[in-house]
């Protein structure tokens, strides 16, 4: 998959998803530098400035780098459900707050890896 063809895939995800206030940067790097866990896409946000970047291993089969994407694009429509519990976490003691994030951390990554196959499949029927 090309760049620009990645960045129209994005645009297409992010209205369809209603994140049109997020300026999304998408930056293709090589796979090694992603994920430290094997995934091919990595994404982090400021709320504050709305700024959103992506980075994909673009040299991925191109229905890798799709889903990739489209997994991507879930965390951040998801961004909300995931500030709020941070916020949550704030106000709970050290040792409470980093086992409550390791299991919010978990429970976000599983739920955004069941959407993104259910999408996957919604789509290719």
């Amino acid at each position: 998959m090309t760049k620009g063809q990645a960045k129209r895939e994005v645009a297409r995800l992010q209205k369809a998803f209603e994140l049109c206030q997020w300026d999304i940067q998408l930056r293709c790097v090589d796979a090694v530098a992603v994920d430290a866990d094997g995934g091919d896409g990595l994404i982090s946000w400021d709320s504050e400035t709305l700024v959103v970047f992506i980075d994909i291993a673009i040299q991925s089969p191109d229905e890798d780098v799709r889903s990739t994407i489209l997994h991507e694009m879930i965390h951040l429509a998801l961004v909300d459900m995931t500030e709020a519990h941070n916020k949550v976490l704030g106000l709970m003691s050290l040792e409470a707050a980093e086992l409550g994030k390791a299991t919010l951390e978990q429970v976000n990554e599983q739920t955004t890896v069941r959407l993104t196959r259910a999408f996957t499949n919604l789509c290719a029927k």
